[in-house]
């Protein structure tokens, strides 16, 4: 299972400086690094998703090309919304020997942090392998003129 801490998009957009690194960054290095001995198995459990910001909403887009939408678990706790994915093993015949494979069944798990968010308007959608979520904002407290009667 691939874990990732929560993400906060925005912050991954502005970086914190040229490298764009953390802190956190520096002790996760050597365990991160651990994928790049094994790219088969850290590409294939990967969500690769985009996240986009929009004036009224944050975009989510994730590619899970061959998920069931019963293999999909959505939470959103605390402003962390939480995205977990199940891939199945295929029933395999005895016929044949595999010259290549692949695609692998397991578990992937990615977080981010939206702390604006609307949690009872957030929407999901899963369309051609693409699951899009809309996570609209908090409206913001502005001020407002009050009648006198």
């Amino acid at each position: 299972m691939i874990n990732d801490k929560a993400l906060d998009p925005r912050a991954l957009a502005r970086g914190n400086s040229s490298t764009g690194l953390t802190i956190w960054d520096l002790f996760n290095r050597p365990l991160n690094s651990f994928g790049d001995y094994m790219p088969m198995l850290r590409q294939s459990l990967a969500l690769k998703t985009d996240v986009k910001e929009e004036a009224d909403a944050y975009i989510l887009s994730a590619d899970l090309p061959g998920v069931k939408r019963e293999d999909i678990k959505l939470t959103f706790e605390d402003g962390v919304l939480s995205l977990s994915v199940t891939r199945k093993a295929e029933e395999e015949e005895q016929q044949g020997q595999y010259l290549v494979r692949e695609r692998s069944a397991g578990t992937a798990e990615r977080r981010f942090a939206f702390p604006d968010v609307d949690d009872a308007a957030i929407e999901a959608k899963l369309q051609d392998g693409v699951l899009t979520l809309r996570l609209p904002k908090k409206s913001k407290p502005g001020r407002q003129s009050i009648a006198v009667k």
